[in-house]
């Protein structure tokens, strides 16, 4: 169930970081590079939800919130962050 969460909340989270990656062009951060990264992160623990695979996911989504959070609402910022501190793994 925890598995189907999380890939429900990486859709919303990749549709929403779309929308707002042009949100901050000044950012040294590349927010498409962490996107693709969140992107990967969440395929890989789809296939195989490893402690491992999960923890990535997990830091892959950290590091976004980290980088280009300040792209979104201070609403969606915080459900983000609350699902990373949610996050338990195996």
């Amino acid at each position: 169930m925890k598995k189907i969460l999380y890939g429900a909340t990486a859709v919303a989270l990749v549709v929403t970081l779309s929308i707002g990656v042009g949100c901050k062009k000044d950012s040294p951060v590349d927010c498409a590079a962490q996107v693709n990264k969140v992107t990967a992160a969440q395929t890989a623990y789809a296939t195989n939800d490893s402690k491992a695979n999960c923890d990535a996911y997990k830091s892959a989504l950290q590091d976004y919130l980290n980088g280009c959070g300040s792209s979104l609402g201070s609403s969606e910022r915080a459900s983000f962050q609350s699902i990373v501190d949610d996050m338990t793994c195996p």
